[in-house]
Parts: C-alpha cells; structure tokens; sequence
C-alpha cells in the first residue's frame, strides 16, 4: 500500500507523457472557465486500469457531452465541476488512484515515449504485421477523445490503434 502520493508515482518506472493532476492544475482548469471535465479510465504500462483516469476539461456541456459519445460503457463520466468540484478533488487526492490531466507535460514528449518503448513497439508490430527489415516505420501519436492513438505507417499500409496496444 504507498502512503504518499508522490512517491506513489515516482515508483511507477515507465514514460508518461501526461502531467498529473493537482489540486493547483483543477483550480487552474476551473479558473479558466472550463467548468466541465470527463474522467476517462487510461490503459498504461506498469498503471492499474481501474485506478488511472484521465481527465479532458471543456467550457461547455456541448463538447463534453461530443467527447463522452465516442467513449466506450463505463470508460468515463462527465463532471459538471460548478457542482461536484469537490469530487474531483477526493478523486485526485486519493492515494488509491492515479489521475492524469489531458495536457502534455513536454513539447518532445512523442519522442520520449517512441525511444522508451521502443522494443515494445517494434515487437508488437511484428505480431500484427510482416515486417522487412528495409521499410520505414513513421509512427504519429495524436490525442482523440482522450485515449492516445497511433498512426503507423509501414511502406504503403496504413494502422491506425490506441497506443497502448503498442507499448503494452
């Protein structure tokens, strides 16, 4: 059981591109006009799936409600932060969870992440694909939705999947 949040996540030894999520970044993202967010579970490496999330943070109920169409069952939910602000920072200021806010914490962050699970990477595109030591690979990393996705290129053939699949 970890006791202190911080070192709870200084433990966790794989890249994360995400900043985690403070009590200074909700007053931030509240002060900013952004009064609704979706807490989304994140699959990550070496990260329990039932206890990491990830929040999007939205001006308005239009967006955040576009956002939550394209989640699965039970992948997220919507929090109107002029009522349950509160929540959110029990949420956060749990040692039980991990909480990421949908903002990158480095402008090379893609980099970073395809040089660290770059074995990975290579690995789980040779079990999915006939890979020639002669091809190019490009990989683009985009955030849609809330979930990190990849766009692989190999030669002419084009996948697109949650990074995750890739790293795992």
């Amino acid at each position: 059981m970890y006791y202190d949040k911080e070192l709870k996540y200084a433990l966790m030894k794989n890249y994360i591109p995400f900043a985690t999520l403070t009590e200074a970044i909700a007053r931030k993202i509240v002060l900013t006009g952004k009064r609704y967010v979706i807490i989304q579970r994140l699959a990550w490496p070496d990260f329990p799936f039932n206890k990491t999330f990830i929040v999007s943070h939205f001006k308005d109920l239009k967006s955040a409600e576009d956002h939550a169409s394209h989640l699965h069952s039970k992948e997220g939910k919507i929090f109107d932060l002029s009522h349950e602000y509160v929540k959110l920072l029990t949420i956060i200021n749990s040692v039980q969870y991990f909480v990421f806010v949908a903002n990158l914490k480095e402008e090379n962050w893609t980099e970073k992440l395809l040089k660290a699970y770059k074995s990975k990477i290579i690995s789980n595109l040779k079990s999915r694909t006939v890979l020639r030591s002669s091809e190019k690979i490009d990989i683009g990393l985009n955030f849609i939705n809330g979930r990190l996705m990849a766009q692989i290129l190999i030669g002419e053939k084009e996948l697109i999947m949650p990074a995750y699949d890739l790293i795992k």
